[in-house]
């Protein structure tokens, strides 16, 4: 149990809540079961139209550290925001509520932010779904970044592997709460991580990763992230906007890999999704213009030290959509006939 007296500074956790009733008093529970107990939950009920908002009614009830928030619907990122204008904690930590964290997350993540004089603490997670449980395999070192490091993080580099979603997520961190004086997240986007990082990094003068695997991260079938929606490409705006701060910041070694995700996350896309796409006029009006804005970056990328393959695929996405997902689909059945057939011979 944490020591009361290293306890003075009051933690700020936000929770937005959203159709998750039959997860949320999990996720709860292991909030107010911290060993750090100096804590301000905050449960954003995102107008669900469940009983979510009757069971964070309930928390309040049984235990006054927790404040409740309701509020008409619009999305997690204006969740969190409404959290953020009433908080009052010195350091802020965001939690989904699908999702759960061990009982030592925010001793861990204080003892860490206080004793590296960091600006931002990062902690590792296990992702798990109703049918596995999956430890991540990042190192799990100790350290801390600076200066323009830091950036190296959240941008394809030699680090970028191992340490890039462990940085870009929201949910694995305790912030000082300065760092959202005049920040918050942008509204209306699926991929509200990747537009708040650069912003968020940019604020913070130290980073510390302390990487114990303390936050559990729930996979469920049907969520957003896992099915289709033509706003899933707000993601190539996202890393637009990075270019555009490492071009102003001269960290001109990360600009041609940036642009280089966002060609290889369009052509997954339109492999994947173009027989969906087609069918929905509002759909390809969007995709044509992802295409048309990133034209330049694709055909400097043909230029290109790269593989034949991805050449090809290239082209198909600037000129040929349709066969480029003709492609990926007969590909999909390739590999589903040759997993039958090591399964037979097994």
């Amino acid at each position: 149990m944490s020591n009361k007296k290293s306890e003075k500074d009051l933690i700020s956790v936000i929770a937005p809540v959203y159709k998750v009733a039959d997860l949320l008093p999990r996720c709860v529970d292991s909030i107010l079961a911290q060993t750090y107990r100096n804590l301000e939950v905050i449960l954003v009920d995102d107008g669900s139209p469940d009983n979510c908002g009757d069971i964070c009614d309930e928390y309040a009830k049984k235990d006054r550290r927790v404040k409740v928030i309701h509020k008409k619907n619009g999305g997690i990122s204006s969740a969190r925001n409404a959290g953020i204008d009433i908080c009052k904690g010195k350091y802020i930590m965001f939690i989904d509520s699908d999702d759960y964290i061990s009982s030592t997350a925010i001793e861990h993540l204080y003892k860490d932010i206080t004793s590296t004089g960091a600006d931002i603490s990062i902690c590792d997670y296990v992702s798990f779904s109703d049918r596995v449980k999956v430890k991540n395999k990042y190192p799990k070192k100790v350290f801390t970044v600076t200066g323009d490091d830091k950036y190296r993080y959240i941008a394809p580099s030699d680090v970028y592997s191992d340490y890039g979603v462990v940085s870009i997520v929201q949910w694995n961190k305790l912030f000082k709460a300065k760092i959202f004086k005049n920040l918050r997240y942008s509204e209306g986007k699926i991929n509200e991580d990747e537009f708040i990082i650069t912003s968020e990094f940019s604020l913070a003068d130290k980073i510390s990763y302390n990487l114990e695997p303390l936050y559990h991260y729930y996979q469920r079938e049907g969520s957003t992230i896992h099915t289709f929606s033509i706003n899933r490409l707000d993601i190539v705006d996202a890393w637009e906007e990075r270019i555009k701060f490492y071009t102003e910041h001269h960290l001109d070694e990360y600009i041609l890999p940036l642009a280089e995700m966002k060609i290889i996350f369009l052509i997954d896309f339109v492999g994947q999704y173009y027989s969906v796409i087609k069918k929905d006029p509002k759909d390809r009006k969007i995709l044509k213009r992802y295409r048309k804005n990133n034209a330049n970056y694709a055909k400097q990328l043909l230029r290109q030290k790269i593989s034949r393959k991805t050449k090809i695929k290239i082209i198909l996405l600037l000129y040929a959509p349709s066969i480029l997902n003709l492609a990926f689909r007969l590909a999909k059945v390739k590999n589903s006939y040759m997993r039958d057939v090591d399964s037979v011979e097994k």
